[in-house]
């Protein structure tokens, strides 16, 4: 396996996960802290949701983030193997 094929598969892995990754845990995270702020304002306590959003939201962004790069590391990998075959 040459080192040219790697490099340009890992820069398309990392490229995939990262964008993916960003979108999906910024969108999560968003839905996420518009509920608990919400929730915060139904219960009239909205110094108790700061909290929770900076601790959640971060959370949820980066599980959402974890099933984006297992398929964008499958995908470079298989397309290396078959290129190098």
């Amino acid at each position: 396996m040459n080192n040219k094929l790697i490099f340009k598969w890992w820069l398309v892995f990392f490229a995939i996960s990262a964008v993916g990754g960003f979108l999906a845990g910024g969108f999560l995270g968003m839905i996420f802290g518009f509920c608990l702020g919400v929730f915060g304002a139904i219960i009239h306590q909205p110094e108790m949701v700061k909290p929770l959003v900076m601790t959640i939201c971060p959370i949820v962004g980066m599980l959402a983030s974890l099933p984006i790069s297992y398929f964008a590391f499958k995908f470079a990998v298989g397309k290396i193997l078959k290129e190098s075959n």
